[in-house]
């Protein structure tokens, strides 16, 4: 092997090596928060697919949570005392924000920062109004069935058709948000 070519593989060398230094780098993991507010809670859990990754305390009602993260996935936070967790959808080096409000053991909740996170809100506000109808209504029944007494078939009917009317309109909303963007994860 004579010197040029020596000097050729040397170059083809460091230039290889400089190149997966630069792939190995791009895909270290990069920081995203979230900042919230959250009334009545000591805590809130935060859970992958694969299951619990960490407890944040919430400080005069507050938290924040920084997380490295390499590629997208959705993330659950938990309230111990609800009823309900809600989901998001975040990407590398998104900034999060949430206003968490507790109505008895439900959550609602407000976000901005993620559209993916946005549209998971859509979703488990229109799973929430099916809920607690469901619960109104179930409460209803019991009321009844406590008491040893029949249900009148008016009453019937009229839960029946809250309950239908509920259902249809939570179906439209699920495919309005599908119909936006079909390709879309968050579906």
């Amino acid at each position: 092997m004579n010197l040029k070519n020596k000097h050729r593989m040397k170059k083809l060398i460091y230039i290889f090596v400089a190149t997966m230094a630069f792939w190995a780098c791009e895909n270290d993991p990069v920081e995203m928060t979230i900042t919230a507010s959250v009334e009545t809670e000591d805590e809130v859990i935060v859970l992958n697919m694969r299951g619990p990754i960490d407890t944040i305390k919430v400080e005069e009602g507050q938290f924040k949570i920084g997380m490295p993260i390499d590629t997208p996935n959705f993330y659950f936070l938990f309230l111990p005392n609800a009823t309900s967790y809600w989901t998001l959808y975040i990407e590398p080096l998104q900034q999060i924000e949430l206003d968490i409000k507790k109505e008895g053991l439900f959550v609602t909740y407000e976000v901005s920062g993620s559209k993916g996170s946005e549209r998971m809100k859509d979703v488990y506000s229109s799973n929430l109004k099916t809920f607690q109808l469901t619960d109104s209504l179930n409460n209803a029944i019991n009321k009844f069935t406590e008491e040893g007494l029949e249900i009148p078939d008016e009453t019937k009917g009229h839960l029946d058709l809250r309950y239908r009317t509920r259902v249809e309109k939570h179906r439209q909303e699920v495919l309005a948000l599908i119909e936006e963007d079909s390709t879309d994860i968050t579906n």
